[in-house]
């Protein structure tokens, strides 16, 4: 059995600021990206990892810390849920969060 892991990321579609893709950020290193309304799957090692998806340093979701066992899969959404009209303001409150479902139980 292999000692990795999947972790299944969905982007929800928003209008405002779809052109932009978000840095999926796993224990300080960049390991993929996403773009709006898209979905992707990582292979990541098992074990404890802190995760996030960023638009720029200071624009970024809070961190996730996962713990994964191998074989296991595990779905997160990311959303920009900052659509006040202001540009500079569209990626302020980037959301990451799991969902409830993992390997089995979908």
């Amino acid at each position: 059995m292999s000692d990795m892991a999947t972790i299944h990321l969905l982007r929800h579609h928003v209008w405002l600021g779809s052109g932009a893709l978000f840095r999926v950020m796993l224990d300080g290193q960049e390991i993929g990206v996403i773009k709006d309304g898209k979905s992707i799957a990582l292979s990541v090692p098992s074990g404890k990892h802190e995760i996030y998806v960023e638009l720029r340093k200071k624009q970024r979701s809070p961190a996730l810390i996962l713990d994964l066992q191998a074989g296991e899969e595990i779905e997160l959404i990311c959303e920009n849920e900052s659509l006040r009209g202001h540009l500079n303001n569209i990626y302020a409150d980037i959301k990451l969060w799991q969902e409830s479902w993992r390997t089995g139980e979908r």
